[in-house]
């Protein structure tokens, strides 16, 4: 009797694992999830974002919206929605549809990219890219490629079941053509310095990404392509040099050259800040695929 007694339980707790874990695997198929999100310059809140997901045992659904706010929006109006469903497999994620539509200062766009198999995806922009504004995205370049929120997932995936966030990727949005590689850096304790900020571990990703076709090269306002190309060597791992010397300005109105003087020692490094806070303020203009 106390054998069977014995047996009975083992049997019952076998079952209640079994379960648990039956329970616990239908959890992490299906999840409803929404985050809130505000942006901030200083302390003035300048954009705020909500990204809503939502996963079935098959089939996964993220939503994104943004939008300016306070000072930002007064000067910069910016709205935008993007959405991606796909498909859940053994061998990952694969993105279904990925939409995006938004204004800037009252100016509408709208995008689809549906991916239906091994050909490259259909796509709809409204309105079309200008090939005078942008560069050329070639034609094959499209095929393999997944829209950002699948990869995004994917590398949390991979996180979540490693520790690591690795990943390489071929993205295409509609509008942009680019490749990433994310590499694993280990972990950081963040310190917030606001009361809703983060503060804890978190792991840290380097992202390298390369620009493939889409993207708004002219520099517009004129000027500043000898920061940029300054910048550029310094993110590449060079080191530059300051050579003091007096800048020759050749052309203008009267076709003339004119000499100018340098700047003195004390004023470079606020001319070089201003030139770089600049040049970030107009590196905005490349978000907006045009």
């Amino acid at each position: 009797m106390s054998s069977d007694l014995a047996a009975a339980k083992r049997q019952l707790r076998r079952a209640m694992a079994e379960r648990r874990q039956a329970v616990t695997a239908t959890a992490a198929r299906a999840e409803n999830l929404t985050l809130g999100y505000l942006v901030s310059w200083g302390h003035l809140t300048v954009a705020e974002a909500e990204v809503s997901y939502s996963q079935s045992e098959s089939r996964y659904h993220l939503i994104g919206d943004g939008r300016t706010r306070g000072i930002l929006d007064f000067f910069v109006s910016w709205t935008g929605r993007a959405e991606t469903e796909g498909l859940l497999r053994e061998d990952g994620r694969r993105p279904l549809v990925h939409r995006h539509q938004g204004t800037w200062n009252e100016n509408a766009r709208r995008t689809r990219v549906d991916w239906d198999s091994a050909a490259a995806p259909r796509t709809e922009a409204e309105p079309p890219p200008d090939p005078e504004q942008v560069t050329p995205v070639p034609a094959a370049s499209t095929r393999g490629t997944s829209d950002p929120f699948t990869v995004v997932l994917s590398v949390l995936d991979r996180l979540a079941a490693s520790g690591r966030c690795e990943a390489e990727a071929r993205i295409w949005d509609g509008r942009r053509r680019y490749d990433i590689s994310v590499t694993h850096l280990g972990e950081e304790t963040l310190t917030a310095d606001r009361p809703w900020a983060y503060r804890g571990v978190a792991t840290r990703c380097a992202l390298d990404f390369e620009r493939i076709g889409g993207f708004d090269e002219r520099f517009s306002p004129w000027g500043f392509e000898d920061d940029d190309f300054s910048l550029r060597v310094h993110l590449a791992g060079y080191r530059a040099r300051l050579a003091h010397a007096r800048p020759l300005h050749r052309g203008g109105e009267d076709g003339g050259a004119v000499a100018l003087p340098a700047a003195p020692l004390r004023d470079r490094g606020r001319v070089a800040a201003r030139q770089v806070c600049l040049r970030a303020t107009r590196g905005l203009s490349d978000s907006r695929g045009r």
